[in-house]
């Protein structure tokens, strides 16, 4: 983990090696286009660090899900076949849709943040500014009515 010292990491090695699952899983890496797969090292390392910010979710998340694998398929998450894991990832998404949704969310934020993927969509792999986007003018007559309405705040 790039920033995440191992004493500081909440997760242990078979919560991650989870939560990587659920990375591969959700974004494969492609070799037409030419990108990595969610589970990347780098990107992963990024999801990990990000997701330490709400371990408490991710880890009981986690624990429902290796418990749903132990009771449906008799083995841990990461041991089962990619169909089965992503149908118990389908699964989890209802009963525990807070677990999923955060998980995800991470991953895919992390994913698209990576310059090898930002490069492969034809994205200049750089913040906005300093040299900006070209942002198309709209119709400003259009804030008019809230404009012309009463202040409905105190004057400091």
């Amino acid at each position: 983990m790039s920033d995440l010292i191992k004493s500081d990491n909440p997760f242990t090695e078979d919560e991650l090696a989870a939560m990587r699952r659920v990375a591969g899983l959700m974004i494969p890496a492609s070799e037409e286009f030419g990108v990595p797969g969610a589970d990347d090292d780098a990107i992963f390392a990024a999801v990990a660090l990000r997701c330490a910010e709400a371990s408490d979710v991710l880890k009981a998340g986690i624990a429902a899900m290796e418990s749903m694998a132990g009771e449906r398929h008799d083995a841990r998450y990461v041991e089962l076949a990619a169909d089965d894991a992503g149908k118990l990832a389908v699964d989890l998404q209802g009963a525990r849709e807070s677990f999923m949704r955060l998980l995800m969310s991470n991953i895919a934020q992390c994913y698209y943040l990576d310059d090898r993927v930002l490069e492969a969509l034809d994205i200049e792999p750089r913040p906005p500014f300093p040299e900006g986007h070209e942002v198309e003018q709209g119709d400003w007559s259009l804030l008019d009515p809230v404009r012309s309405r009463d202040k409905f705040y105190r004057p400091v």
